[in-house]
């Protein structure tokens, strides 16, 4: 690629790819169905100063932080929900 050509992303797919994503065990929990603190004893706002952190200290969010349609709390609650879910704090 040459910087200033523009490129379709859709080229670099391989359509070929017959990947799939293993989910493990069975279903996922339902995060609506879950409870703070988590069995190994994490709470909700250890779990969302644990994700503000970790999204504060990202480059994209340095980088594009000041973007009027920047929308933080969604990734927020999604990362408080993978928390929950995954019952640990590392990503």
């Amino acid at each position: 690629m040459f910087q200033g050509e523009e490129v379709d992303y859709t080229d670099l797919m391989d359509d070929d790819d017959d990947a799939e994503f293993d989910y493990g065990d069975g279903e996922l929990p339902d995060p609506t169905e879950m409870t703070w603190p988590t069995p190994s004893g994490i709470y909700y706002e250890q779990a969302r100063r644990n994700c503000e952190q970790a999204i504060a200290n990202a480059t994209s969010y340095q980088i594009c932080r000041n973007l009027p349609s920047l929308d933080i709390f969604g990734s927020i609650y999604r990362c408080v929900d993978d928390i929950r879910v995954r019952n640990a704090k590392q990503m």
